[in-house]
């Protein structure tokens, strides 16, 4: 007996992307990393609740305590989304962070935080990368704001 039109196509094996299409479309999905917020900041408490904000805002997060432990990381993983970073750090400062970066030439649009907004070398020195400056105490909606602008481009 024929099948009616709509029974063909329902039963029509649709394939889904990598599943039929052979293992380099899947090693290519793969490739592409997620986005992500990068948190850096050398003190705890600061991470773990800008952590705990971003992840209700529903983003990935990968977090640090050691700029030089960040810096590290990224030769495991090309790194896409937004950084936020402490100013003030004992390792590397957010300023020397976002330097190597450049020199890395490594693309990652940045929030600074800092208790020392005022402070001259931060206000005559502006990286590439820094797109926003942000004093503490934080405003959650600022950052927010600041962070959804980032992953969104």
């Amino acid at each position: 007996m024929k099948k009616s039109a709509s029974k063909q196509l329902h039963d029509a094996t649709i394939p889904v992307l990598g599943q039929s299409h052979g293992s380099r479309v899947n090693e290519c999905i793969a490739a592409v990393p997620a986005k992500k917020v990068y948190i850096l900041d050398d003190d705890n408490a600061v991470v773990n609740a800008l952590t705990m904000l971003v992840q209700i805002m529903g983003w990935p997060v990968q977090a640090y305590t050691s700029s030089a432990v960040f810096l590290s990381s990224l030769q495991l993983e090309p790194p896409r989304g937004c950084l936020l970073l402490d100013y003030q750090m004992p390792d590397y400062d957010g300023l020397a962070v976002l330097n190597e970066l450049n020199r890395r030439n490594i693309k990652l649009p940045a929030v600074m935080i800092t208790a020392h907004s005022d402070d001259p070398q931060l206000i005559q020195t502006t990286p590439p990368g820094l797109v926003k400056i942000i004093a503490k105490p934080v405003n959650e909606d600022v950052l927010l704001a600041s962070i959804q602008s980032l992953m969104a481009s």
